[in-house]
Order: structure tokens, then sequence, then C-alpha cells
């Protein structure tokens, strides 16, 4: 899995000392899917039983490992200015349009 930043994400998140991010689906009722996505500022890069961290183009992401099957293998975190939200999406698809970053 790869999860590259855009530019304007990147020159977005520079305005803060954050070392790494966490993205972290939060299941639905049934578990079929992600009701929401969390994309969360980390202080360090240290990982919990059950996460692992996924090197990009920028600062490391964090992730569940049972929950890498909600992402497609090419994942972009991109920033709206229109919309002052970050985006979760991969080619294909959006994921999250409002993806808020949670301190």
């Amino acid at each position: 899995m790869t999860i590259t930043f855009t530019d304007a994400a990147i020159e977005q998140l520079n305005t803060e000392d954050y070392v790494a991010f966490q993205l972290n689906p939060s299941l639905g009722g049934c578990s079929i899917g992600a009701d929401w996505i969390t994309f969360k500022a980390l202080s360090s890069k240290e990982t919990q039983t059950g996460e692992k961290l996924v090197e990009t183009n920028y600062k490391p992401v964090v992730l569940g490992v049972k929950h890498e099957s909600f992402f497609k293998e090419d994942m972009i975190i991109d920033y709206s200015s229109k919309r002052n939200a970050y985006m979760l999406k991969s080619k294909s698809e959006i994921l999250s349009s409002r993806l808020p970053l949670e301190k």
C-alpha cells in the first residue's frame, strides 16, 4: 500500500509540527464498510499491537492492520482550500471529501 500526500496537503500540514498521522476507519453497525474515517495528527510514530507504519512521500501514516482492507492500494491525501478540509481518495474513488484533522 502506498499513501501519497499532495503538495496542497503538505503545505497545509507544514503549519504544525507533527511526526506522523493515523488513518482509522470507524466500522459500520454490520462491519460491512466504514461509516467514517478519522485523520489524526501524532506526536510520535510508535505503533501499537495490530498497527503498522506506512512510509509516504511526506510523513508516515499509522494504519490498523485489520483496517487495511478498507483502503485502495494507492491512496492520496489532498487538501481543498475551498472546503478547508483534507480529502482521502484513490485514483478511482473519493473515500472522504471532508476529512477533519484531529489533534
